[in-house]
Protein backbone atom coordinates (compact mmCIF):
# COMPACT_ATOMS: atom_id res chain seq x y z
CA UNK A 1 0.00 0.00 0.00
CA UNK A 2 1.15 3.11 -0.57
CA UNK A 3 1.21 6.82 1.19
CA UNK A 4 -1.10 7.83 3.07
CA UNK A 5 -1.96 11.77 3.50
CA UNK A 6 -3.77 13.54 5.59
CA UNK A 7 -4.56 16.99 5.58
CA UNK A 8 -6.09 18.87 8.29
CA UNK A 9 -4.83 21.37 11.18
CA UNK A 10 -2.34 21.06 14.02
CA UNK A 11 -3.37 22.24 17.29
CA UNK A 12 -2.02 22.95 20.98
CA UNK A 13 -4.49 21.27 23.49
CA UNK A 14 -4.19 22.38 26.86
CA UNK A 15 -6.21 20.90 29.72
CA UNK A 16 -6.53 20.36 33.42
CA UNK A 17 -4.38 17.46 35.42
CA UNK A 18 -7.24 14.55 36.08
CA UNK A 19 -10.65 15.41 36.04
CA UNK A 20 -9.83 18.82 37.69
CA UNK A 21 -12.79 21.41 36.47
CA UNK A 22 -11.23 25.18 34.32
CA UNK A 23 -11.79 27.13 37.78
CA UNK A 24 -9.92 24.42 39.79
CA UNK A 25 -7.25 24.31 37.95
CA UNK A 26 -3.79 26.07 38.45
CA UNK A 27 -1.78 24.25 35.17
CA UNK A 28 -2.47 22.58 32.25
CA UNK A 29 -1.46 19.79 30.69
CA UNK A 30 0.03 20.40 27.18
CA UNK A 31 -0.57 17.96 23.69
CA UNK A 32 -0.44 18.35 19.96
CA UNK A 33 -3.11 17.09 18.67
CA UNK A 34 -5.54 16.98 15.35
CA UNK A 35 -8.04 15.01 13.50
CA UNK A 36 -6.13 14.21 10.73
CA UNK A 37 -2.81 14.11 12.93
CA UNK A 38 -4.30 11.96 15.11
CA UNK A 39 -4.88 9.61 12.14
CA UNK A 40 -1.77 9.45 10.41
CA UNK A 41 -0.02 8.94 13.91
CA UNK A 42 -2.13 5.68 14.59
CA UNK A 43 -1.48 4.06 10.94
CA UNK A 44 1.94 4.86 11.55
CA UNK A 45 1.75 2.59 14.43
CA UNK A 46 0.66 -0.26 12.03
CA UNK A 47 3.52 0.17 10.01
CA UNK A 48 1.95 2.15 7.15
CA UNK A 49 3.88 5.31 5.44
CA UNK A 50 1.96 8.13 6.50
CA UNK A 51 2.26 12.32 5.27
CA UNK A 52 0.57 14.87 7.46
CA UNK A 53 -0.14 18.07 5.08
CA UNK A 54 -0.40 21.28 7.09
CA UNK A 55 0.73 24.75 7.71
CA UNK A 56 2.21 26.41 11.29
CA UNK A 57 3.70 29.67 12.16
CA UNK A 58 6.96 29.51 12.20
CA UNK A 59 8.15 29.07 16.02
CA UNK A 60 9.66 27.18 18.43
CA UNK A 61 6.01 25.65 20.03
CA UNK A 62 5.10 24.52 15.75
CA UNK A 63 8.23 23.10 15.32
CA UNK A 64 7.96 20.89 18.92
CA UNK A 65 4.32 19.81 17.17
CA UNK A 66 6.11 18.74 14.16
CA UNK A 67 9.03 17.04 16.22
CA UNK A 68 6.15 15.18 18.07
CA UNK A 69 4.83 13.82 14.77
CA UNK A 70 8.20 12.77 14.17
CA UNK A 71 8.44 10.69 17.43
CA UNK A 72 5.39 8.71 16.41
CA UNK A 73 6.45 8.10 12.66
CA UNK A 74 4.09 10.13 10.74
CA UNK A 75 5.66 12.13 7.56
CA UNK A 76 6.51 15.85 8.04
CA UNK A 77 8.13 16.77 4.47
CA UNK A 78 5.25 18.85 3.57
CA UNK A 79 4.19 20.90 6.23
CA UNK A 80 4.69 24.28 5.39
CA UNK A 81 5.54 27.20 7.94
CA UNK A 82 3.87 30.73 8.33
CA UNK A 83 0.88 32.82 9.07
CA UNK A 84 -0.15 34.16 12.13
CA UNK A 85 -0.74 31.76 15.26
CA UNK A 86 -1.36 27.51 15.62
CA UNK A 87 -4.76 26.63 17.00
CA UNK A 88 -5.62 26.03 20.50
CA UNK A 89 -8.27 24.44 22.33
CA UNK A 90 -9.13 24.26 25.66
CA UNK A 91 -10.46 20.76 27.36
CA UNK A 92 -12.08 19.95 30.65
CA UNK A 93 -13.05 16.06 30.47
CA UNK A 94 -15.99 15.02 31.96
CA UNK A 95 -16.49 12.50 34.96
CA UNK A 96 -19.74 10.35 34.91
CA UNK A 97 -22.91 12.30 33.91
CA UNK A 98 -21.13 15.50 33.38
CA UNK A 99 -19.91 15.64 30.31
CA UNK A 100 -16.58 17.27 28.43
CA UNK A 101 -15.84 21.01 27.80
CA UNK A 102 -14.66 22.26 24.81
CA UNK A 103 -13.42 26.11 24.11
CA UNK A 104 -11.87 26.67 20.80
CA UNK A 105 -9.21 29.13 20.15
CA UNK A 106 -8.79 29.00 16.74
CA UNK A 107 -9.67 31.56 14.61
CA UNK A 108 -6.94 33.62 12.01
CA UNK A 109 -4.59 30.60 12.48
CA UNK A 110 -2.09 29.73 9.62
CA UNK A 111 -4.28 26.92 8.18
CA UNK A 112 -7.44 28.97 7.78
CA UNK A 113 -5.40 31.52 6.07
CA UNK A 114 -4.36 28.68 3.13
CA UNK A 115 -5.47 29.78 -0.33
CA UNK A 116 -5.60 27.45 -3.40
CA UNK A 117 -2.28 26.73 -4.59
CA UNK A 118 -0.08 27.41 -1.77
CA UNK A 119 0.21 23.31 -1.70
CA UNK A 120 2.06 21.43 -4.43
CA UNK A 121 -0.28 18.10 -4.67
CA UNK A 122 1.22 17.28 -7.66
CA UNK A 123 4.01 16.51 -5.17
CA UNK A 124 2.16 15.01 -2.15
CA UNK A 125 0.29 12.43 -4.59
CA UNK A 126 3.18 10.68 -5.95
CA UNK A 127 3.09 7.56 -4.88
CA UNK A 128 0.08 8.37 -2.49
CA UNK A 129 -2.47 5.56 -2.06
CA UNK A 130 -5.05 7.26 -0.02
CA UNK A 131 -5.91 11.24 0.97
CA UNK A 132 -7.37 11.46 4.03
CA UNK A 133 -10.20 14.82 5.56
CA UNK A 134 -12.48 15.31 7.99
CA UNK A 135 -15.40 17.89 8.15
CA UNK A 136 -13.82 19.89 11.08
CA UNK A 137 -10.66 21.07 8.39
CA UNK A 138 -13.63 21.76 6.19
CA UNK A 139 -14.88 24.27 9.12
CA UNK A 140 -11.95 26.14 9.50
CA UNK A 141 -12.26 28.93 7.13
CA UNK A 142 -14.20 29.48 3.86
CA UNK A 143 -11.10 29.28 1.71
CA UNK A 144 -10.12 25.54 3.41
CA UNK A 145 -13.38 23.97 1.08
CA UNK A 146 -11.83 25.36 -2.08
CA UNK A 147 -8.54 24.16 -0.75
CA UNK A 148 -10.04 20.59 -0.40
CA UNK A 149 -11.58 20.68 -3.87
CA UNK A 150 -8.48 21.73 -5.39
CA UNK A 151 -6.51 18.76 -3.39
CA UNK A 152 -9.50 16.09 -4.45
CA UNK A 153 -9.37 16.69 -7.95
CA UNK A 154 -5.99 16.11 -8.21
CA UNK A 155 -6.40 13.22 -6.21
CA UNK A 156 -8.52 11.58 -8.89
CA UNK A 157 -6.12 12.34 -11.49
CA UNK A 158 -3.38 10.46 -9.57
CA UNK A 159 -6.00 7.29 -8.64
CA UNK A 160 -5.57 8.24 -5.20
CA UNK A 161 -8.34 7.01 -3.30
CA UNK A 162 -10.09 9.84 -0.79
CA UNK A 163 -11.85 9.36 2.08
CA UNK A 164 -13.63 11.34 4.40
CA UNK A 165 -14.80 11.68 8.00
CA UNK A 166 -17.59 13.95 8.12
CA UNK A 167 -16.80 14.44 12.27
CA UNK A 168 -19.03 17.35 12.47
CA UNK A 169 -18.16 19.73 15.45
CA UNK A 170 -21.64 22.44 16.34
CA UNK A 171 -19.09 25.20 18.24
CA UNK A 172 -17.35 24.84 14.58
CA UNK A 173 -20.29 26.03 12.58
CA UNK A 174 -23.72 25.56 12.18
CA UNK A 175 -25.61 22.17 10.18
CA UNK A 176 -26.88 24.71 7.08
CA UNK A 177 -23.45 26.19 6.37
CA UNK A 178 -21.92 22.25 6.83
CA UNK A 179 -24.30 21.00 3.99
CA UNK A 180 -23.36 23.81 1.38
CA UNK A 181 -19.60 22.88 1.83
CA UNK A 182 -19.83 18.94 2.11
CA UNK A 183 -22.29 17.90 -0.50
CA UNK A 184 -19.88 20.01 -2.51
CA UNK A 185 -17.00 17.85 -1.35
CA UNK A 186 -18.23 14.40 -0.70
CA UNK A 187 -18.78 13.98 -4.97
CA UNK A 188 -14.83 13.16 -5.12
CA UNK A 189 -15.12 10.71 -2.19
CA UNK A 190 -14.84 6.93 -2.10
CA UNK A 191 -14.99 6.05 1.52
CA UNK A 192 -17.50 8.14 3.46
CA UNK A 193 -16.93 7.74 7.30
CA UNK A 194 -19.67 9.03 10.17
CA UNK A 195 -22.88 8.46 12.48
CA UNK A 196 -26.42 9.14 12.45
CA UNK A 197 -25.99 12.87 13.56
CA UNK A 198 -23.42 13.31 11.22
CA UNK A 199 -25.40 12.55 8.11
CA UNK A 200 -28.28 14.64 9.33
CA UNK A 201 -26.34 17.78 10.11
CA UNK A 202 -24.23 17.95 7.65
CA UNK A 203 -25.57 15.97 4.25
CA UNK A 204 -29.45 15.87 5.00
CA UNK A 205 -30.37 12.85 5.37
CA UNK A 206 -32.10 11.79 8.59
CA UNK A 207 -31.77 8.05 9.93
CA UNK A 208 -35.81 7.36 10.31
CA UNK A 209 -37.17 8.47 13.98
CA UNK A 210 -33.29 8.40 15.12
CA UNK A 211 -32.59 10.54 18.03
CA UNK A 212 -29.42 10.40 19.20
CA UNK A 213 -30.14 12.66 22.56
CA UNK A 214 -32.94 9.92 23.51
CA UNK A 215 -31.31 7.20 22.90
CA UNK A 216 -34.06 6.48 20.48
CA UNK A 217 -32.31 4.63 17.15
CA UNK A 218 -34.32 3.59 14.56
CA UNK A 219 -31.66 0.61 13.30
CA UNK A 220 -33.62 -0.22 10.50
CA UNK A 221 -33.58 2.99 8.61
CA UNK A 222 -29.98 2.88 8.62
CA UNK A 223 -29.52 0.66 5.25
CA UNK A 224 -32.07 3.43 3.78
CA UNK A 225 -29.46 6.21 5.16
CA UNK A 226 -26.87 4.39 3.06
CA UNK A 227 -27.93 3.48 -0.11
CA UNK A 228 -29.92 7.90 0.30
CA UNK A 229 -25.61 8.79 0.78
CA UNK A 230 -24.58 6.76 -2.17
CA UNK A 231 -27.36 7.82 -4.51
CA UNK A 232 -26.54 11.04 -3.60
CA UNK A 233 -22.98 11.61 -4.23
CA UNK A 234 -23.02 9.40 -7.30
CA UNK A 235 -25.51 11.72 -8.81
CA UNK A 236 -23.63 14.93 -7.37
CA UNK A 237 -20.23 13.25 -8.99
CA UNK A 238 -18.93 12.40 -12.22
CA UNK A 239 -20.13 9.36 -13.91
CA UNK A 240 -21.27 6.25 -12.94
CA UNK A 241 -18.89 6.62 -9.44
CA UNK A 242 -20.55 4.73 -6.55
CA UNK A 243 -18.75 5.43 -3.23
CA UNK A 244 -18.40 2.91 -0.30
CA UNK A 245 -20.83 4.80 2.61
CA UNK A 246 -19.65 2.98 5.96
CA UNK A 247 -22.09 4.05 8.92
CA UNK A 248 -21.07 3.06 12.16
CA UNK A 249 -23.60 2.76 14.98
CA UNK A 250 -22.62 3.58 18.65
CA UNK A 251 -25.18 0.70 19.76
CA UNK A 252 -25.21 -2.95 18.49
CA UNK A 253 -27.04 -3.15 15.45
CA UNK A 254 -28.92 -7.52 15.01
CA UNK A 255 -27.20 -9.45 12.81
CA UNK A 256 -30.24 -9.35 10.51
CA UNK A 257 -29.81 -5.48 9.90
CA UNK A 258 -25.95 -6.02 8.60
CA UNK A 259 -25.52 -5.34 5.09
CA UNK A 260 -21.83 -4.84 3.19
CA UNK A 261 -22.91 -5.22 -0.43
CA UNK A 262 -22.66 -2.83 -3.12
CA UNK A 263 -20.53 -0.58 -1.44
CA UNK A 264 -22.53 -0.49 1.96
CA UNK A 265 -21.31 -0.84 5.13
CA UNK A 266 -23.32 -1.21 8.08
CA UNK A 267 -21.44 -1.89 11.42
CA UNK A 268 -22.49 -2.02 14.65
CA UNK A 269 -19.71 -1.33 17.02
CA UNK A 270 -19.89 -1.98 21.08
CA UNK A 271 -17.71 -0.79 23.80
CA UNK A 272 -16.42 -4.30 25.53
CA UNK A 273 -17.28 -2.85 29.21
CA UNK A 274 -20.61 -1.06 28.75
CA UNK A 275 -22.51 -3.12 27.17
CA UNK A 276 -24.97 -1.23 24.47
CA UNK A 277 -24.16 2.28 25.98
CA UNK A 278 -22.06 4.73 25.04
CA UNK A 279 -21.45 6.51 21.20
CA UNK A 280 -18.10 5.52 20.60
CA UNK A 281 -17.36 4.56 16.56
CA UNK A 282 -14.17 2.58 16.90
CA UNK A 283 -13.41 0.47 19.83
CA UNK A 284 -9.54 -0.91 19.92
CA UNK A 285 -8.19 -3.87 22.35
CA UNK A 286 -4.35 -4.19 22.06
CA UNK A 287 -2.74 -7.31 20.93
CA UNK A 288 -1.45 -8.46 23.81
CA UNK A 289 -5.08 -7.61 25.91
CA UNK A 290 -6.85 -9.95 23.61
CA UNK A 291 -4.37 -12.46 23.60
CA UNK A 292 -4.74 -12.57 27.78
CA UNK A 293 -8.78 -12.64 27.91
CA UNK A 294 -8.35 -15.83 25.36
CA UNK A 295 -6.06 -17.19 28.20
CA UNK A 296 -8.62 -16.04 30.86
CA UNK A 297 -11.21 -18.14 29.21
CA UNK A 298 -9.07 -21.19 28.96
CA UNK A 299 -7.75 -20.99 32.77
CA UNK A 300 -4.23 -20.77 31.78
CA UNK A 301 -1.40 -19.36 33.69
CA UNK A 302 -2.43 -16.38 35.95
CA UNK A 303 -2.61 -12.88 34.37
CA UNK A 304 -1.68 -9.38 35.56
CA UNK A 305 -1.94 -6.16 33.59
CA UNK A 306 -2.87 -7.90 30.12
CA UNK A 307 0.60 -9.43 30.55
CA UNK A 308 0.90 -13.36 30.56
CA UNK A 309 3.94 -13.79 33.88
CA UNK A 310 5.48 -16.50 34.61
CA UNK A 311 3.47 -18.86 37.31
CA UNK A 312 6.72 -19.09 39.66
CA UNK A 313 6.44 -14.82 40.39
CA UNK A 314 3.51 -15.28 42.23
CA UNK A 315 4.92 -18.32 44.29
CA UNK A 316 7.48 -16.04 45.82
CA UNK A 317 7.38 -12.54 48.03
CA UNK A 318 5.94 -13.35 51.36
CA UNK A 319 5.27 -10.83 53.37
CA UNK A 320 5.28 -11.17 57.82
CA UNK A 321 2.97 -12.96 59.77
CA UNK A 322 0.61 -10.24 61.33
CA UNK A 323 -2.41 -10.58 63.79
CA UNK A 324 -1.48 -14.79 63.91
CA UNK A 325 -2.88 -15.43 60.85
CA UNK A 326 -1.13 -17.64 58.21
CA UNK A 327 1.64 -16.19 55.42
CA UNK A 328 -0.33 -16.24 51.96
CA UNK A 329 1.67 -14.44 48.61
CA UNK A 330 1.20 -10.88 48.39
CA UNK A 331 0.07 -10.31 52.35
CA UNK A 332 -3.08 -12.32 52.19
CA UNK A 333 -3.58 -14.11 55.40
CA UNK A 334 -6.08 -16.94 56.34
CA UNK A 335 -8.60 -15.90 58.80
CA UNK A 336 -8.86 -17.60 61.78
CA UNK A 337 -11.86 -17.52 64.77
CA UNK A 338 -11.48 -16.68 68.26
CA UNK A 339 -11.89 -19.94 69.13
CA UNK A 340 -8.65 -21.30 67.14
CA UNK A 341 -6.96 -18.22 68.55
CA UNK A 342 -7.41 -18.68 71.87
CA UNK A 343 -7.02 -22.74 71.28
CA UNK A 344 -3.33 -21.70 69.89
CA UNK A 345 -2.23 -19.09 73.21
CA UNK A 346 -3.35 -22.32 75.37
CA UNK A 347 -1.07 -24.29 73.90
CA UNK A 348 1.68 -21.84 74.02
CA UNK A 349 1.56 -20.62 77.32
CA UNK A 350 1.64 -24.72 78.29
CA UNK A 351 4.63 -25.14 77.20
CA UNK A 352 6.52 -21.79 78.96
CA UNK A 353 8.57 -23.08 82.31
CA UNK A 354 6.14 -21.03 85.09
CA UNK A 355 7.61 -17.76 86.61
CA UNK A 356 8.26 -16.51 83.08
CA UNK A 357 6.33 -13.47 82.10
CA UNK A 358 3.73 -14.97 84.64
CA UNK A 359 1.72 -12.57 86.57
CA UNK A 360 2.59 -12.56 90.49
Amino acid sequence: MGRIVCFGEVMLRLGPEGYYRFHQADRFVLNYTGAEANAAVALSQFGMETEVVTKLPDHAIAKAAVAELKKFGAGTRFIQFGGERMGVYFIEKGASQRASKVIYDRKNTSISAVRPGEFDWETIFEGASAFLFSGVTAALSDTIPDVLAEACEKAKEKGVKIFCDLNYRKNLWTPEKAQVTMKRLVKYVDVLVGNEEDSEKMLGVKAGASDVHKGELDTASYVDVAKQLQRGIRLRGRGHHAPQVDIRLGQQVVRDALHERNGLSLQGVRHPDRGQGGRRRLVHVRPHVRHAQRLRQQEGPRIRGGRLLPETQYRIGFQPRLGGGDRRPYGRRRLRTSAAMKKSATKRSAGREPGKGDAR
